[in-house]
């Protein structure tokens, strides 16, 4: 594989993870259910964040929880490029995007004050927190809430 498609497929895997973490967030982390288990599930893995957003052990997603998804996406992506090493490239970037989050979110509740890009994505995500949770799914980017309408009021 070149170099340049070696670049593309990182590039689209932390692009994939972008979209990975709003749908996530959005569509089954704030997913409202009667089910006592899938309920305990939820509130194990993001609900209990969000009443106490400075605890450390909450706010990052937990290996057992990640792993299975890494798994799922080298497979997807298997299945979509026809090849492992294109699949390995683009799940690399995926977890690199990952990682990246992880490192936002962990610096957005417990970490540096300092940087205007740290600053902006912490206003925003304090915005989901405290304001509207309906609203402000993406951590690192605000792409996707932008794309489907999910964002500040006004934000365009």
């Amino acid at each position: 594989m070149s170099k340049g498609m070696w670049s593309a497929c990182i590039a689209l895997g932390l692009l994939c993870w972008t979209l990975i973490e709003y749908l996530l967030h959005r569509f089954l982390l704030h997913y409202q259910t009667q089910r006592p288990a899938i309920r305990h599930v939820i509130e194990n893995l993001h609900l209990g964040h969000h009443r106490d957003p400075a605890h450390e052990a909450k706010i990052t997603i937990p290996v057992y929880a990640s792993l299975p998804i890494a798994f799922a996406l080298l497979a997807l992506f298997r299945v979509m490029t026809g090849g492992w090493e294109a699949s390995a490239i683009l799940t690399t970037g995926t977890i690199v995007g990952y990682l990246y989050y992880e490192a936002v979110h962990f610096s957005i509740h417990c970490g540096s004050k300092r940087g205007r890009l740290i600053g902006w994505q912490r206003a925003n995500h304090g915005f989901h927190h405290f304001k509207d949770q309906a609203r402000c799914f993406g951590v690192t980017t605000p792409l996707w809430d932008w794309v489907f309408g999910t964002g500040q009021e006004g934000m365009a």
